[in-house]
């Protein structure tokens, strides 16, 4: 026959089409119950809009109908495939192209849509289907990926969406769709939703680190999400999860804004793995030397570890909890030092409670920077001081925010997460309350961002406990003589008030560290009582000119351009007592400044 729709009316129900290689310019209705429309073994049948359709080139209006193997072109006229009030229709391995919807499901209940291709289109599949199961399809170069209007429990599942919004939940109930393992990495917008409770959407997957690149419209849950492909993820119980926080630059005017990030777990990531490309610098605190250190791309970091970010533009932080290495890590601990220590809270919950389990004896809480946002529980109502040892369970904490700790004595704090959660065991290890529909639930009471900066905190005076120490200074930028960058290995000494506080030696193209959050830079320690004074910086023992006055100020993060003059010899007290070696290395570097 030459004609489906002929082949469709005279086929009983039960029957099977076997369609071979050709193209079928018609309109077809498929109206006879229990048949199979499939492409014969090797063959690739199309069926094509006629100039003058409407509607949609294939429409299945009987139940329980199945088609398999062939592709529908739409011509940019009409929709691809329509499964309208018929119930029970499989949709199987059909491609439809250049469509203004590809797949439209209408009242389509219990459909199964599986192994498809929708390509050109300015909606990929459009549901409203009561139990049906939209499956490993393939959405790509369309306006909308998946749209759900009317659907009812529908289980969407391993679809690989490229599109400007990747999911609209436009009408549907929150709880109507489930969203699990689909790619949408290649969206604009990742889901929107126009719902009025919160829709869920987490465990999908949005690229290597969470939804750095794509976006989400309306009230949606996308943490966790998947740090591997899909195909990837053991989907019966998946561990490869991860959560994202948000910190934007809100300072401006090239200050920094500083923020806390929390460990709450363990980890193989390293610091460049968590926090991605930023501008700015990280630091550390080192207990035993109470002392700040920078991090860089390479530093580890450990279970209950805390960061001080400090940001000069809109940072991000991805945090799993995957061991790849041998078994899985059990709970462990951290070490809290006599003194103040910088840590994780090991959960969501009051200060004493989340802190009160030490094996030492901690005494204070210092909120010390501003929290992320975007956190999995709810907002940390610390503010200033707080005393431990209340029979009260004290300001809620955040388990993804890092404070300062005082303890009187040494000892070690537990960790509850273990390596390698899946979702509700790191809610269940972070103390996470979720509700029926196993969402977290968070506290309305504390929502927005209260922005501190440590160069504005102080240990509450009534408190028995030393001062914090002061963040350190760190320097980046160019360095020059005449002109043309120094060469690798050049030595830059700074003083603060004229007293030595650090060396620096520069890399390739004159490079006196770079912008980037997590490359390694100039630190220069001082205390609050340097605040305001002069730093000058020599080049291999002489003095270097820059663009602007440079003044200290505890946590600055600052760009400045070295220069020197070939010829030029001022030197200062502590430079002239350099050894002959170096003076001898300082020629054969740059000779002209000898």
């Amino acid at each position: 026959m030459k004609s489906l729709q002929e082949a469709v009316d005279l086929a009983p129900p039960g029957a099977e089409i076997v369609v071979g290689n050709g193209t079928f310019a018609e309109q077809v209705d498929v109206d006879t119950p229990n048949v199979t429309i499939r492409a014969a073994d090797g063959a690739s049948p199309v069926l094509t809009a006629p100039e003058n359709a409407t509607g949609s080139v294939l429409t299945v209006s009987a139940p329980d109908v199945t088609l398999d193997g062939f592709t529908v072109d739409a011509g940019g006229r009409t929709t691809g495939l329509t499964v309208d009030g018929a119930d029970d229709a499989t949709i199987d391995d059909v491609t439809v192209r250049n469509a203004t919807t590809g797949i439209a499901l209408d009242a389509a209940n219990g459909a199964v849509v599986d192994g498809n291709a929708v390509r050109n289109a300015a909606v990929g599949i459009d549901a409203n289907a009561p139990g049906a199961s939209v499956t490993d399809n393939t959405v790509e170069d369309v306006t909308t990926g998946l749209r759900f209007g009317t659907a009812n429990a529908t289980d969407v599942r391993q679809n690989d969406v490229s599109a400007e919004t990747g999911v609209l939940v436009d009408g549907a109930d929150a709880d109507a769709v489930s969203l699990r393992f689909n790619d949408l990495e290649a969206t604009d917008v990742a889901v929107e939703s126009t719902v009025d409770e919160t829709f869920d959407a987490r465990l999908n997957y949005f690229g290597d680190r969470g939804p750095a690149n794509t976006t989400f419209t309306g009230d949606v849950a996308h943490e966790p999400f998947l740090t591997a492909h899909p195909e990837n993820v053991n989907t019966d119980s998946p561990t490869k999860i991860g959560v994202d926080l948000d910190m934007p630059a809100t300072a401006g005017n090239g200050q920094a804004t500083y923020y806390t990030v929390g460990i709450p777990g363990p980890t193989d990531q390293t610091v460049g793995d968590i926090l991605g490309p930023f501008d700015g610098t990280v630091y550390g605190y080192d207990a035993g030397s109470s002392q700040w250190e920078q991090l860089t791309d390479d530093s580890s970091v450990d279970a209950l570890d805390a960061l001080l970010v400090a940001t000069t533009s809109d940072a991000r932080a991805m945090l799993t909890f995957q061991h790849t290495q041998g078994p899985p890590s059990p709970p462990g601990q951290a070490t809290l030092g006599e003194g103040w220590n910088f840590v994780a809270a090991p959960q969501y919950a009051g200060a004493d409670d989340a802190f009160g389990v030490s094996s030492g004896d901690p005494s204070l809480v210092q909120e010390y920077a501003t929290q992320p946002n975007g956190q999995l529980g709810p907002r940390s109502e610390l503010t200033g001081t707080y005393e431990l040892g209340s029979d009260e369970p004290g300001p809620n904490v955040s388990a993804f925010t890092g404070y300062y700790v005082y303890s009187e004595s040494a000892g070690t704090l537990p960790t509850y997460l273990t390596s390698d959660p899946t979702m509700q065991e790191l809610y269940d290890g972070l103390n996470i309350a979720t509700d029926d529909r196993g969402l977290p639930i968070s506290d309305a009471s504390v929502t927005t961002m209260r922005t501190v900066s440590p160069e504005d905190v102080t240990v509450d005076s009534k408190a028995n406990a030393e001062p914090l120490p002061s963040l350190p200074a760190t320097f980046y930028g160019t360095v020059t003589v005449d002109g043309e960058p120094v060469p690798a290995g050049t030595t830059v000494t700074v003083k603060v008030g004229g007293e030595k506080r650090g060396t620096f030696t520069v890399g390739e193209n004159g490079k006196l560290g770079v912008a980037s959050g997590t490359a390694k830079k100039l630190v220069v320690a001082g205390t609050k009582d340097d605040a305001g004074a002069p730093v000058t910086f020599s080049v291999d023992g002489t003095t270097a000119t820059t663009d602007s006055k440079v003044t200290w100020h505890q946590g600055q993060v600052e760009s400045v351009h070295l220069s020197v003059k070939s010829g030029t010899s001022s030197r200062t007290s502590d430079d002239s007592k350099a050894s002959s070696d170096e003076k001898q290395q300082s020629k054969e570097r740059h000779p002209l400044l000898a």
